[in-house]
């Protein structure tokens, strides 16, 4: 999965590695970036849709503890993919 700007300039065709979801919406994630110190993640970018779909930071740590799951099932699409979907 690309690191914080990997992916930066492709828009609609960026790649989606995760998808959280939970009642209140899903969180797809584009980019993540780890802990240099190896405690875990520190900050993702991706698609936040809680009614309204918006592109930005997203911390993983904190949406988890919001209640959110990762979808195990899940296979990398592009954001154009889930614009479409919706």
């Amino acid at each position: 999965m690309p690191e914080t700007y990997g992916q930066n300039g492709m828009g609609d065709q960026a790649v989606v590695y995760l998808h959280y979801f939970c009642n209140a919406g899903d969180f797809y994630i584009t980019e993540k970036d780890s802990d240099p110190d190896g405690d875990g993640q520190i900050q993702a970018f991706g698609l936040a849709d809680l009614g309204y779909p918006e592109l930005g930071y997203i911390s993983i740590q904190e949406i988890i503890s919001a209640g959110v799951e990762l979808d195990i099932n899940w296979s990398p699409v592009t954001l154009e993919q889930i614009k479409e979907a919706a």
